[in-house]
């Protein structure tokens, strides 16, 4: 009987311990942001340019999420999800942009360029699309602002 009970009680430990190490190790990997494609709220075809990830740069940022897509008419849509440590850093930023009152989504368009800036707590989306030769609908880009 004591044979027994030792070997349940060593394959209990070495579960848990198995156990523990996934937990921690899910919980201690990095977020990745994966942006909407694109193609799904524009058309066409849109490749990724460049990317990164950076915790540099803004006061108060903790992880900023960069993504460059471009089309075959060389138009470009720039995605950036910025988390910060608070909310009151986040309204900071997007101040500094030139927005200002205590809306959660700004807009802006500039010939053939669009902008959008949704805040969400201390999360601020930015989705910037430089066309070369016309614009895109508006409510394609706060969408994608919404689901990235």
């Amino acid at each position: 009987m004591e044979k027994g009970l030792i070997y349940v009680i060593s394959v209990a430990v070495v579960i848990i311990a198995v156990l523990s190490l996934g937990i921690l190790s899910l919980s201690s990997s990095p977020q990745v942001i994966q942006p909407p494609n694109p193609s799904q709220y524009l058309g066409g075809h849109w490749s990724l340019y460049s990317s990164y990830v950076t915790n540099q740069g803004v006061q108060g940022l903790e992880k900023e999420y960069y993504y460059r897509f471009v089309d075959s008419n060389s138009d470009w849509l720039i995605y950036i999800k910025m988390i910060f440590k608070s909310s009151t850093y986040a309204r900071d930023y997007v101040n500094s942009l030139g927005f200002s009152g205590n809306l959660t989504l700004y807009t802006s368009i500039e010939g053939f360029n669009e902008n959008v800036v949704l805040i969400q707590g201390n999360t601020v989306t930015e989705v910037i699309y430089v066309g070369t030769t016309s614009q895109v609908p508006i409510g394609s880009l706060i969408g994608i602002a919404y689901l990235g």
